[in-house]
């Protein structure tokens, strides 16, 4: 997927309000994602967006099943904390 079909929402019913913040959600993913290390990118790639399991990652990066899990919820929790600050305008 390219970035710019990443940005593009699918479904075409969205208002415009749902495709600007379907577009900020983007945004902040892939400056999120795009600032990680290449070993943390790399795992939550495999794991994640390619849907290997964390064994097979662990193999083919040749590092302990551990560190997947650990990295994968290193990312999680990072984008967690994006997304909230991205949108806690919408919170209030």
């Amino acid at each position: 997927m390219d970035s710019e079909s990443a940005h593009r929402p699918r479904d075409s019913s969205m208002d415009v309000s749902q495709q600007v913040a379907y577009r900020q959600l983007a945004g902040i993913v892939d400056v999120t994602l795009s600032g990680l290390s290449a070993d943390l990118r790399g795992t939550f790639d495999l794991a994640c967006l390619q849907e290997e399991s964390y064994r097979d990652v662990a193999e083919i990066q040749a590092i302990p099943i551990g560190t997947v899990r650990s990295r994968v919820n290193r990312v999680r929790t990072l984008l967690r904390s994006r997304l909230k600050q991205g949108f806690a305008d919408y919170a209030t």
